[in-house]
């Protein structure tokens, strides 16, 4: 999502409206003198991003804890055991 003002930022809007871009995007003007530009998932950002690397998590577990992993293995053998209890549970 792109937010600019206009009229200061008006050449850079005008690139975004001509196809400049080639992204696809919705256009809203939801307050005067801004212009928001919400692009597709998927498409290249406009600038490069530094890598990160991958955070696993399980999400909130009882009493609120976070658990996150260090890897995918552990992360897949921890879901694959809540997995197990939630089948357990539902199926009785």
């Amino acid at each position: 999502m792109v937010v600019l003002a206009t009229p200061a930022q008006q050449d850079m809007v005008d690139f975004i409206r001509t196809g400049h871009t080639h992204r696809s995007f919705v256009e809203k003007c939801d307050s005067p003198g801004l212009v928001t530009f919400v692009f597709s998932a998927g498409q290249d950002c406009f600038e490069k991003h530094w890598h990160r690397d991958p955070v696993f998590d399980i999400g909130r577990k009882e009493g609120g804890t976070l658990r996150l992993y260090p890897d995918g293995d552990l992360f897949v053998e921890d879901s694959d055991k809540h997995l197990r209890k939630l089948k357990e549970a539902i199926n009785g």
